[in-house]
């Protein structure tokens, strides 16, 4: 469930970010990011909870 939290509120805020900037929600863009963000996201949490 934190892996899709951190994905819908990445993608919500990276769109905002590219509306407040250029006037378009570039959708493309910021569901790539979301998606790096959230693979890293559950990548380090991964191996923090093994090494722990």
């Amino acid at each position: 469930m934190k892996p899709l939290i951190v994905l819908l509120a990445t993608f919500a805020l990276s769109c905002l970010i590219f509306y407040a900037m250029q006037h378009d929600a570039n959708f493309i863009l910021s569901g790539r990011i979301a998606m790096a963000f959230m693979l890293t996201f559950t990548s380090v949490a991964h191996f923090a909870f093994l090494m722990g």
